[in-house]
């Protein structure tokens, strides 16, 4: 755990010092170069391939010499027309929005790109080997390469959809270099995160809170998280048992497992943003509390369920088409979301279990629910059943996420034996 190590304490320290010595005009390059610095340590040369990205992402998206050029080839070709004033602003309005439809179209055309590169690392060898049937080398997955990723889609389709202009390149990469939340986010969105950084101030509050949120992700990981996983190894997986009762009971440990994990995680990055002036997205709100698999989604994961709902959601049409387009949206994003956990069938049949029980709850909640009676609707009866069936729903989705998916199928037989 990069978080929990003394070096991360140091390192974060002496950032903060240095951060807050400088002017604040120098604080930008402080970010960017003490994430490269991070990186490098943790990486090692991957460092080049995330700055060889960042640096290609910039000239093409935020600074392009090829819209430049495009530029000029369109009012070179307007020249003529100058002595006369209509066709003159006819011309500038004509290679005004040349130019933009061009940088639009780059824009759009690098996503694939970034894409196809998080495809070659972290899924090529899971490809290759369902068309060869076997075992195949794995590649080497750069770190974090999944959320700096959809960092770099995020920049690209709000450049795309005209939200951002010219970035500086130290801008860019104190946003894609941020190191808290480099690692395992949360996911930032870039107009956030820029305000925030040209007014960054540090108050006796944000000073508190941050380390408050870092000793409890601490607390979370190292004292919770750790240990139930020993509890977790010690009983093992269907292949080492077929006790139902003990492989039942590691399903329900690493639910809490993998929360007190993650959102630990989260609780430290938040909170070492939080000294530097910044408040980062959210990441999880008490998503086991809820009484519906919808709003377990809207509070588990908050930065990639929105970073999905708006730039896969959203633009394959959303709910503003026909009900059954939309039901099926809803199923594509999740699978991607299974996809983006992990290159392997159990995390496919992850994302797709939680999109069908979306679908279902859509289903119901438009078609269903709205004729029950509101006093039922009220009752702690409906409200009980409501949370026991998400619960035991997301809890299942779990043994699909922690085990492949013959070890899966070895728990649903025992389950069947057990009960028949």
């Amino acid at each position: 755990m990069i978080f929990g190590e003394i070096f991360y304490a140091i390192f974060l320290i002496l950032s903060l010092f240095i951060y807050w010595a400088v002017d604040s005009k120098l604080r930008v390059g402080v970010i960017a170069a003490s994430g490269v610095a991070f990186y490098a340590y943790y990486a090692n040369y991957w460092v080049l391939l995330l700055v060889g990205i960042t640096l290609v992402s910039w000239a093409t998206l935020l600074w392009s010499p090829l819209q430049v050029a495009v530029g000029n080839g369109t009012a070179a070709s307007s020249a003529p027309l100058q002595n006369n004033r209509h066709s003159n602003a006819l011309a500038i309005a004509f290679h005004g929005k040349t130019e933009s439809n061009f940088s639009q179209g780059l824009a759009l055309a690098t996503i694939p790109i970034f894409v196809c590169i998080l495809g070659y690392f972290k899924y090529g060898g899971f490809i290759r080997s369902i068309f060869t049937g076997g075992e195949v080398q794995p590649v080497i997955v750069p770190l974090a390469i999944s959320f700096f990723t959809f960092e770099f889609i995020h920049v690209a389709y709000e450049k795309y959809k005209g939200n951002l202009e010219k970035v500086s390149l130290l801008d860019y990469f104190s946003f894609i270099f941020f190191f808290p939340t480099m690692i395992a986010g949360p996911i930032k969105r870039y107009g956030q995160f820029s305000q925030q950084l040209e007014a960054a101030t540090l108050t006796a509050k944000d000073f508190l809170e941050g380390l408050f949120r870092i000793i409890l992700g601490l607390t979370k990981k190292v004292v919770i998280a750790d240990n139930l996983n020993t509890y977790i190894q010690e009983i093992g997986s269907p292949e080492k048992t077929q006790n139902t009762v003990l492989l039942s009971g590691a399903i329900f440990l690493y639910g809490f497992r993998i929360y007190m994990d993650f959102s630990g995680y989260s609780d430290i990055a938040i909170g070492s943003a939080r000294l530097f002036g910044i408040k980062v997205p959210e990441n999880f709100n008490y998503p086991y509390l809820q009484t519906n698999i919808t709003a377990f989604w809207r509070h588990w994961h908050i930065s990639l369920y929105t970073w999905l709902v708006d730039y896969v959601y959203i633009p394959l049409g959303g709910s503003r088409v026909g009900v059954s387009r939309a039901l099926l949206n809803v199923l594509i994003t999740m699978v991607i979301s299974g996809i983006w956990h992990g290159a392997a069938w159990n995390f496919i049949l992850w994302g797709l279990w939680h999109g069908i029980l979306l679908v279902i709850h859509k289903i119901y909640a438009d078609s269903v629910k709205p004729n029950i009676k509101p006093d039922v609707l009220q009752g702690k009866y409906y409200q009980v059943l409501s949370y026991l069936l998400t619960m035991v729903a997301v809890w299942f989705g779990w043994c699909l996420f922690m085990w492949p998916l013959a070890d899966v199928s070895r728990y649903l037989q025992l389950l069947v034996r057990a009960v028949t």
